[in-house]
């Protein structure tokens, strides 16, 4: 889901996409192409591009988190 867009509507793309895979009893991933908006919808999902989507201090993203552990290395060391 593109930069930019509104949580709320972001939130509605999942859930719609979510619904459909709960109706075919498959996972996000098997649904077909012509199930998402546009195919950036589909790329952004996953675990990993949501972790690496916070970027904010204190957040999940893999590099906020080696930044953490290095600054408390540091610290302990």
């Amino acid at each position: 889901i593109a930069r930019g867009t509104p949580m709320r509507s972001a939130h509605e793309i999942v859930g719609n996409l979510v619904r459909e895979c709960e109706q075919r009893k498959c996972r996000l991933a098997d649904l077909p192409d012509s199930s998402y908006p546009d195919a950036s919808v589909k790329a952004a999902l996953g675990v990993g591009n949501a972790l690496a989507a916070f970027k904010s201090y204190g957040s999940t993203a893999p590099a906020e988190v080696d930044r953490q552990l290095r600054e408390w290395q540091t610290r302990l060391a």
